[in-house]
C-alpha cells in the first residue's frame, strides 16, 4: 500500500497494487461540491471505450470535480492586464524560405527504397 498527498486538491490517495494497480481510494480531507456525477464518468467512459468498476467510476468522478475545482481558483486571478497568448514562451518558428527548387528525380528517389517497382515504392498491404 503506497500513500501519497497532493496539496493542490488537499488529498490523501491510497494506491493498493494488489488486484488492480489502476484502483484508487481517495480520502477526502475537505469536503467539496461534486461537480462531475458518475452518469458523466459512465459516458466519457463510453466514448473512450473502457469499462470502469463503480470503485474507479467514485474515483474518476471525484479526481474530475477536483480538477474542475481547480478552474474555478483560477477564474479568480485578475488577467485583464495579461495580453492573450498562445504559447507560454516567446517562441518563433524557424523555417527557410518557400522557393521553388528542382524536384528529386525518381531514380534518386528510389536510390535507398528497400523495394521498388515500376517507379513506384512498395509497401506491405496493412488493410485486409
Amino acid at each position: 500500500m503506497i500513500w501519497y498527498s497532493c496539496p493542490c486538491t488537499k488529498r490523501i490517495d491510497v494506491l493498493f497494487p494488489k488486484d488492480d494497480s489502476r484502483i484508487l481510494a481517495s480520502l477526502a480531507l475537505v469536503e467539496s461540491v461534486m461537480k462531475v456525477d458518475h452518469s458523466e464518468v459512465e459516458h466519457v467512459a463510453m466514448l473512450a471505450r473502457i469499462t470502469l468498476s463503480r470503485t474507479e467510476q467514485d474515483l474518476y468522478s471525484g479526481q474530475l470535480s477536483a480538477i474542475l475545482e481547480f478552474f474555478d481558483k483560477l477564474k479568480e486571478i485578475d488577467t485583464t492586464d495579461v495580453a492573450p497568448t498562445s504559447h507560454v514562451l516567446e517562441i518563433t518558428n524557424v523555417v527557410r524560405d518557400d522557393c521553388q527548387q528542382h524536384p528529386l528525380d525518381i531514380k534518386d528517389a528510389l536510390l535507398n527504397a528497400p523495394d521498388a517497382s515500376a517507379g513506384f515504392f512498395r509497401v506491405p498491404k496493412i488493410l485486409g
